[in-house]
């Protein structure tokens, strides 16, 4: 048993069917040749055990993620890419799945005080990779480069009395100065 999609001219998936395992052939091709030619679209295995590329059971993961309906076929990665939520999420590379932006203090990370006593806290955001986000420090813009995994690190001067407001992606992070 295998299961396999039929996509509509833009790749995404209208419809999942279970049908032969892939090793068997019917009428001397194989299921998504031939599954593709009685419905006359495009049809592409999919494996219900594989999830962000990952093969739940250990076996070797197949087209990134088990496809389902509005699923959109990716030929360039051979991936099956879920449907993008609401929202400011971007689409991780590796798992081709989305993800939803984060902002936050670095863990473990100590105030940094300096030599005229300005404080500072390490904020951390994660976002598009390789990418120039605006953030907002109390309503001034700031621009911060993401690297290749999409995370980045920026000083918060805690020098101004009262909290600072930090605002990025439609996410929100008060910082209490020191």
């Amino acid at each position: 048993m295998a299961y396999y999609t039929f996509l509509d001219a833009n790749n995404v998936v209208t419809e999942v069917i279970v049908g032969v395992p892939e090793t068997e052939l019917i009428e001397g091709l194989d299921p998504e040749t031939w599954y593709g030619n009685f419905r006359g679209q495009t049809c592409k295995r999919t494996s219900y055990n594989t999830t962000g590329g990952v093969h739940n059971e250990g076996g070797t993961p197949f087209r990134k993620n088990f496809a389902g309906i509005e699923y959109t076929y990716d030929p360039a990665r051979d991936a099956f890419i879920p449907p993008q939520p609401d929202g400011d999420y971007y689409l991780d590379e590796e798992t081709c799945l989305w993800r939803a932006p984060e902002i936050g203090i670095v863990d473990d990370a100590p105030p940094i005080i300096t030599a005229d006593g300005v404080d500072f806290v390490m904020v951390y955001l994660i976002g598009q990779p390789n990418s120039t986000q605006g953030v907002f420090l109390n309503g001034e813009p700031l621009e911060v480069l993401t690297n290749a995994d999409g995370y980045a690190e920026f000083e918060l001067a805690t020098d101004t009395p009262g909290l600072i407001m930090v605002e990025w992606g439609g996410f929100s992070l008060e910082v209490a100065a020191l």
